[in-house]
């Protein structure tokens, strides 16, 4: 009988060696390459790297998936169309949806250089700087504030309700008085033909120092996201319960006593609408 020949044991290529790792998001399974993760994501990084002691790692089976709790289904999709791109030549490009998806996941997994992409990236993709500035208040981007309210205050059209949806009503107060003094300062105020107050139209000059001093203790999260909860109950007003009816008897036919008198009661008729 020939002998056994033992296995050859090569190198694994560091690059190009895959092991693949099975997540468990919202009762669907997800089997993925892990070394997308492993070198975006210092915690996903850690936490492939314990040591699995006497019980099988999770990740390697359907029947034993790592599970990832509280993690949204459809935004967990978006973060892998970044990380392993279906379209090679031509890699499809995410939405607005999907890029906002891949900032929230990539910050809950400490994934930075995903993060900055996205910090980069979507400001190209929204128009409207109130709500540039709404989203920087909602994912915590403090990159997107001041260039936002600069926006805001430089514009020809004033600051309007829709706005205030987006940023909240403090802050929408304090942007419309930055405004009021740029717009001042814009004015011709040589021409007396032509009043302060009556001249409108967008501010050419860059307004951050202004935007800087008005907003310093106000340039947190909190701070702003609270104010646009109760701007939201403001705008929002719960739909109080519709008043119950009392019955009527409207269109119905009810009886009238007979009078005292019989000449009366003779030209009465029994039945009246009400």
């Amino acid at each position: 009988m020939q002998a056994d020949i033992p296995k050859a044991t090569f190198p694994h290529n560091v690059d190009y060696y895959f092991s693949n790792v099975i997540f468990l998001v919202e009762n669907e399974l997800f089997n993925v390459p892990r070394h997308k993760f492993q070198s975006e994501s210092v915690i996903f990084r850690s936490m492939f790297d314990l040591p699995p002691g006497d019980k099988t790692p999770d990740g390697l089976t359907d029947e034993q998936p790592l599970r990832l709790d509280g993690i949204d289904r459809v935004e967990f999709s978006s973060l892998l169309e970044y990380l392993y791109p279906r379209g090679i030549e031509r890699p499809l490009p995410l939405t607005l949806a999907e890029w906002l998806a891949v900032l929230k996941q990539s910050t809950r997994w400490e994934m930075d250089r995903i993060r900055n992409d996205a910090i980069e990236t979507i400001p190209s993709l929204v128009a409207d700087p109130a709500q540039l500035l709404g989203l920087a208040i909602d994912y915590n981007v403090e990159a997107w504030f001041i260039p936002a309210m600069n926006k805001l205050v430089q514009r020809a059209e004033p600051i309007s309700t829709a706005d205030l949806a987006h940023i909240g009503i403090e802050c929408a107060l304090k942007i419309a008085a930055i405004r009021e003094v740029c717009h001042f300062k814009h004015a011709d105020v040589a021409n007396s033909c032509i009043l302060p107050h009556a001249v409108r139209g967008p501010v050419t000059y860059n307004c951050d120092d202004r935007i800087g001093q008005e907003f310093k203790d106000h340039l947190t999260t909190p701070l702003l996201s609270a104010d646009k909860a109760l701007t939201a109950v403001y705008l929002n007003p719960p739909a109080s319960p519709k008043p119950k009816k009392k019955p009527t008897s409207l269109g119905k036919k009810k009886k009238v006593a007979p009078s005292a008198s019989p000449t009366t009661a003779a030209n009465t008729s029994d039945i009246v609408d009400v």
